[in-house]
C-alpha cells in the first residue's frame, strides 16, 4: 500500500505545482494586460491632440498596445482607430511623465510627432493652428 500513497501524494505535489504555474501565468497576463491598458490611455491623452493625429486619424476611438510588434528598436506599438482612419502610434522612449520622440503610421506614411510634451496641439478655438 506503500507505493500506492507515494504515487497520490506525487500526483497532489504535481498537481500544486502546476496550480500555482498556471496562477503565476494568469498573474502576469493580468499585470502585462492592466498596464498596456494603461500605457494607451497615456499615450492617447498625450497624443490624442496633436495636430497630425487629428488630420490624419480625427478622434481617437480606440487605442491598444501592440505586444506583437513592440520591442527592440521599434519601440512600443500602438494600434489607433479613429473617426478618419485608422493607424499606429509608435513611443520610442519614455521620460517620467512624458514620452520621446513618436511617430505616427497612416497608410503606409510615416509622421514625426516629437516628444509628448513639445508636439503641436490643435487649439479649442483654432482648428488650423500649427
Amino acid at each position: 500500500m506503500a507505493s500506492g500513497s507515494g504515487s497520490k501524494v506525487l500526483l497532489i505535489v504535481l498537481g500544486v505545482i502546476g496550480a500555482l504555474g498556471l496562477l503565476t501565468v494568469g498573474c502576469c497576463v493580468g499585470i502585462a494586460m492592466f498596464s498596456g491598458n494603461v500605457m494607451s490611455d497615456a499615450v492617447k491623452d498625450a497624443y490624442g491632440d496633436n495636430r497630425l493625429v487629428v488630420e490624419h486619424i480625427g478622434e481617437i476611438e480606440d487605442i491598444s498596445a501592440n505586444f506583437t510588434k513592440t520591442g527592440g528598436d521599434a519601440g512600443m506599438v500602438f494600434d489607433v482607430e479613429g473617426t478618419k482612419a485608422s493607424g499606429q502610434i509608435i513611443v520610442y522612449d519614455q521620460r517620467g511623465q512624458e514620452f520621446g520622440n513618436a511617430d505616427l503610421i497612416v497608410g503606409g506614411q510615416t509622421f514625426e510627432l516629437g516628444p509628448s510634451g513639445t508636439q503641436f496641439r490643435m487649439g479649442p478655438d483654432d482648428s488650423t493652428s500649427p
